[in-house]
């Protein structure tokens, strides 16, 4: 995968954040580092299922219906 997630396909952000996803889907939003910016925080959230990933710096994120 490059380390430039606005080349990234659906499918290597979802491998990519497949960890942090998986925790957001359970509840659990904070702590989560970005994956090709390891010392930034991920912004998570997570409301009614609907979960919400996102890098400030490299903007790599996702949102979708976790269930």
């Amino acid at each position: 995968m490059a380390m430039d997630p606005s080349q990234w396909t659906q499918e290597e952000i979802l491998m990519a954040l497949h960890d942090v996803l998986t925790d957001c889907g359970a509840g659990r939003t904070e702590g989560h580092r970005c994956p090709c910016e390891e010392q930034v925080a991920l912004d998570c959230e997570n409301e009614d299922g609907w979960v919400k990933v996102k890098c400030t710096r490299c903007r790599l994120k996702f949102e979708g219906l976790m269930g």
